[in-house]
């Protein structure tokens, strides 16, 4: 009755898992109504995107660029690409590139695993894990998926980012590569 509502993008209705809420606008006669959403927008600043894949040759490889590639075989193809297989823990697979200081960068691949393989994401040096689309504990199925893991470069010393298998016996397979600047794959 002629009260005033009012909702900013930090009011608490919103949360990360509540981007929009509806409201009832109900006259005198209670046949007689409206209803009205209000959508959370997003402030799309936060937001890089790269695009540009910073990984040498990652659909048809050359084993020279791929630090670890002693430990896992590339007989198998999948899509046009090279996938990498590895039974046993450890080991991932990285590139030696420059990174910038300061700058943040996501690295994604399709995985796959048998025998119990898990996920982890593994980095040397100053660095540090902003967020990834996997919980590390989660065995992994033997259907392909996308992952990703973004990281922020906070030192000179930082290199080595890598997924990799914690789980000995486990086989981890990955194909598509991809390292990006920014926090989306």
């Amino acid at each position: 009755s002629g009260g005033v509502l009012t909702i900013n993008k930090n009011c608490s209705l919103f949360t990360t898992a509540v981007t929009s809420v509806v409201f009832r606008l109900n006259t005198n006669d209670s046949s007689v109504y409206d209803t009205m959403t209000i959508v959370k927008l997003y402030d799309v600043t936060e937001i890089n995107i790269g695009g540009r894949n910073l990984y040498r040759k990652t659909k048809v490889v050359n084993r020279s660029d791929w630090g670890n590639i002693g430990n896992w075989s590339t007989s198998e193809t999948y899509n046009g690409f090279t996938v990498f297989a590895r039974t046993g823990a450890w080991m991932g697979l990285y590139q030696d590139i420059q990174y910038e200081v300061g700058q943040t960068y996501t690295l994604s691949a399709y995985v796959q695993g048998a025998n119990g393989a898990k996920l982890n994401f593994y980095l040397n040096g100053s660095g540090s894990v902003i967020s990834t689309s996997f919980s590390g504990n989660d065995t992994l199925s033997n259907s392909w998926t996308r992952v990703w893991a973004t990281f922020k470069v906070n030192g000179s010393d930082f290199n080595k980012p890598r997924f990799e298998n914690p789980t000995d016996g486990a086989t981890l397979k990955i194909y598509g590569f991809k390292l990006e600047k920014g926090n989306k794959a």
